[in-house]
C-alpha cells in the first residue's frame, strides 16, 4: 500500500474523473443509476470549468483513485459564516481502505481553510453506508440528512498522531543502566537488589 496524497484537480484529470464519476453514479448526490453517460459527462465538464479550485483528487502509486467535488457557499441570511459544501466523495472500489478517503478530506479541509469556510458540510451521498460510517467516525454530525463538522475540528481529527513510543530508546538506556548497576552491586555484596520499576512518566 502506497502513500495517498490529495491535490487540486486539473484539466489533465478530465478522463479519469469521468471514469470515476461513471463508476460512482449510485453513490453521488442526485445521480441515479439510470442517469445517462452524456449527462454525467456534462457534469464533469461543469466541474472542471466552474469548480476546479474546490475539486480535489486522491493520487497514489496507481494514479488518481478518488475525487471530491465541493463549492464554497458564502454567508447568507441563515448563516453568519461561509461553508464548504461537498457534493461528491468517491474512491475507486479497488483502492479503498488505503488512505484515499482521508487524503480527500485533508484536501477538502485545506480548501475550506483557504476559503475561510467555518464548516465542511457533506450533502446526502445516497445509500452508501460505508461512506456514512466513515464520516461519522471522523466526527461528522448528522444534520437534516447532511453531515457537518467545523473545519478546525476536522483539521484536528486529521492531524498526524505522534508515535506512542517515541521515547523508547531513552527507556531502553535506562533499563540497561539499572541492570549494569545491579550486576556491579551483586559482585560487591553478593546481594541481588530489586530493579525499580520505570514509571509511566519515565516511559
Amino acid at each position: 500500500m502506497g502513500l495517498m496524497l490529495a491535490r487540486k484537480a486539473g484539466p489533465q484529470d478530465s478522463g479519469v474523473l469521468l471514469g470515476l464519476a461513471l463508476s460512482a453514479r449510485e453513490t453521488l448526490a442526485g445521480i441515479a443509476p439510470e442517469t445517462t453517460n452524456a449527462w454525467i459527462k456534462d457534469q464533469v465538464r461543469i466541474l472542471l470549468c466552474d469548480h476546479l479550485d474546490t475539486t480535489v483528487v486522491a493520487e497514489g502509486p496507481a494514479g488518481v483513485v478518488g475525487f471530491a467535488a465541493a463549492q464554497v457557499v458564502p454567508p447568507g441570511p441563515f448563516a453568519d459564516h461561509a461553508r464548504l459544501e461537498v457534493g461528491a466523495l468517491y474512491v475507486d472500489r479497488a483502492h479503498r481502505r488505503q488512505g484515499a478517503g482521508l487524503a480527500l478530506l485533508r484536501g477538502l479541509a485545506d480548501v475550506a481553510t483557504k476559503a475561510g469556510a467555518a464548516n465542511v458540510q457533506v450533502l446526502p451521498l445516497g445509500p452508501n453506508r460505508q461512506v456514512q460510517r466513515f464520516l461519522a467516525r471522523l466526527g461528522f454530525a448528522s444534520l437534516g440528512g447532511y453531515r457537518v463538522i467545523p473545519t478546525d475540528v476536522l483539521l484536528a481529527k486529521l492531524a498526524p498522531v505522534a508515535p506512542r513510543h517515541h521515547n523508547r530508546p531513552a527507556q531502553k538506556r535506562e533499563v540497561e543502566r539499572l541492570l549494569v548497576g545491579r550486576r556491579r552491586l551483586r559482585e560487591q555484596t553478593g546481594e541481588i537488589p530489586a530493579v525499580p520499576a520505570i514509571s509511566d512518566q519515565q516511559a
